[in-house]
């Protein structure tokens, strides 16, 4: 269904109110990525497959795991990473989504590295993002703290972003 705007919406809806509920349990994900989603009988969208979330209470882990193409910047500098990372990767799903491809897809691991390194703003976005483009943009910022979610009152300026 990639490209469909609607269908985009509802899941990464139902991926932003699942992330909010890990995350008030002190719960980093990690596995934010289409392979981990699933639909219930109702169409609702799951997360699945928790193997590698952990525990972190609101601190940080310094574990590199997960996909790479939804490799955080910090994840790749190991710098540590906390939910800050499941917020990058729902900027990720987002565009994939819509596009039908990662925004940092390249030919090779450091390729890809590279991409996410030098930012979102470097990424040529496809017609079928435009208008997601804002929301994708807050999502992907380079440093955690800046991503639209954990700015002050972030949470619910995600909810009430016109996109959605």
């Amino acid at each position: 269904f990639h490209g469909s705007e609607r269908h985009a919406r509802f899941y990464v809806a139902c991926v932003t109110m699942a992330l909010e509920h890990l995350h008030g349990l002190g719960i980093l994900c990690r596995g934010v990525k289409p392979e981990d989603i699933c639909l219930d009988t109702r169409g609702y969208a799951k997360l699945v497959d928790m193997g590698i979330s952990k525990c972190i209470e609101g601190g940080q882990t310094y574990t590199t795991c997960g996909t790479m193409d939804y490799f955080a910047p910090e994840v790749i500098a190991a710098q540590g990473h906390g939910f800050g990372y499941d917020w990058w990767a729902l900027g990720v799903l987002l565009f994939e989504l819509l596009a039908g491809r990662p925004p940092f897809e390249a030919s090779s691991p450091m390729q890809t590295y590279a991409k996410i390194i030098k930012g979102i703003d470097k990424v040529s976005f496809p017609t079928a993002c435009d208008n997601a483009k804002p929301l994708i943009k807050a999502l992907l910022r380079g440093k955690p703290k800046d991503r639209l979610p954990l700015l002050p009152n972030g949470l619910s300026r995600l909810r009430a972003h016109q996109w959605f």
